[in-house]
């Protein structure tokens, strides 16, 4: 274990220590959310309810004050009229001066982004994972579930927080749920996401990303209400489709019912619509597939502990079972990426060309 990871480690057991078990009383750091090309939401907990106030400008000189209407435990402040594809710098109340990064107009794209999965159990390596991700510095997060072992302990977000820290307060971070997360409040009160928050979708530049809420429970495919809903997400004029969730339906991995029903169920949707990628996690390592012209990733090697493959897929182009994250760069038609291990080595890279 080297300094840093050991003095992250101290930091959280004192925290944790100091915070009790009601989750409001846990103090959490700034973090990003929901961010467009003209606004973004500056989000963070106190463990006393106070009024504050957010300082942001394009220079560390700030100039610019949004205040909060009345004293809260957890704090949401929207900025508004920001300027697309621009470096802005903020300070929350009481913390240090950060930077975020507006998103590009519609149709525009050069931006980059980043996937990591499971990053539940192992603090050691969860921070060591982070701490090669922040070097990337992307312009937003997504998480592929199973954040925390168990999501109704607000101790368990309380080290997901912590360790995560010095990412989310410059990428703003796009969940969705894992089998961990269990559908529990402690989710749904801490992120701020569109639509019902269970399954959703964003658009960034030339690309639209969605989420879906497929649970191993999910036994006879994906319900009505979900599928139509994500059909209409599916025929968009943007290039890039990218979707997200937690369990995969294709692994090196013995297949269950719910993979094989999945595939049945949605895979034809992707198909049609060409869909350009995939990401999931809930394997706890590293696969890229591809079959009929999809890109299947299991990025889940977060922090949780690490798998091996049982039975390899004849579609799989690379398996490692290692601790890692994607990084992702979108330019015109190209998509560049690289799976970065915790030493900071590269474990795979590849490039896509959509051709919407």
């Amino acid at each position: 274990m080297n300094l840093t990871s050991f003095l992250q480690l101290i930091a959280i057991f004192i925290l944790l220590l100091s915070a009790g078990c009601t989750n409001h009383l846990i103090p959490r750091e700034s973090y990003l959310q929901a961010v467009t090309s003209e606004s973004i939401l500056i989000v963070w907990d106190t463990p006393i309810a106070t009024q504050a106030w957010v300082e942001y400008g394009i220079t560390p000189a700030l100039g610019q004050l949004a205040r909060e209407e009345k004293p809260v435990n957890h704090h949401a402040v929207r900025l508004k009229d920001l300027e697309p594809s621009t470096s802005y710098y903020y300070r929350v109340k009481g913390q240090e001066i950060n930077t975020f990064r507006t998103a590009p107009l519609s149709g525009q794209s050069n931006f980059t982004f980043a996937a990591i999965g499971d990053t539940r159990t192992d603090h050691i390596n969860h921070a060591r994972v982070i701490n090669q991700l922040a070097k990337t510095s992307p312009d937003f997060l997504l998480h592929v579930g199973d954040m925390v072992e168990v999501g109704t302990n607000p101790l368990d977000w309380g080290s997901f927080f912590q360790i995560e820290a010095r990412v989310l307060k410059i990428s703003p971070l796009y969940p969705t749920l894992g089998n961990h997360e269990g559908r529990a409040q402690h989710y749904y009160d801490a992120f701020h996401l569109p639509g019902n928050e269970n399954w959703y979708s964003f658009d960034y530049g030339n690309a639209r990303f969605i989420t879906l809420r497929l649970d191993d429970e999910t036994q006879t495919g994906l319900a009505i209400e979900q599928r139509a809903w994500l059909e209409q997400q599916l025929n968009t004029h943007l290039p890039w489709l990218i979707v997200f969730f937690h369990t995969p339906i294709y692994s090196s991995h013995s297949e269950s019912d719910y993979e094989i029903n999945m595939r049945h169920s949605i895979v034809p949707l992707f198909e049609k619509y060409h869909v350009d990628l995939v990401l999931t996690g809930h394997r706890h390592n590293y696969e890229r597939l591809s079959i009929n012209g999809i890109t299947y990733l299991v990025v889940g090697g977060g922090g949780a502990p690490l798998y091996g493959f049982d039975v390899p897929e004849i579609a799989s182009q690379k398996a490692v079972s290692a601790y890692h994250f994607a990084f992702f760069k979108i330019v015109d038609d190209h998509l560049s990426a690289k799976i970065i291990g915790i030493d900071g080595s590269i474990i795979d890279d590849f490039i896509l060309t959509t051709s919407k």
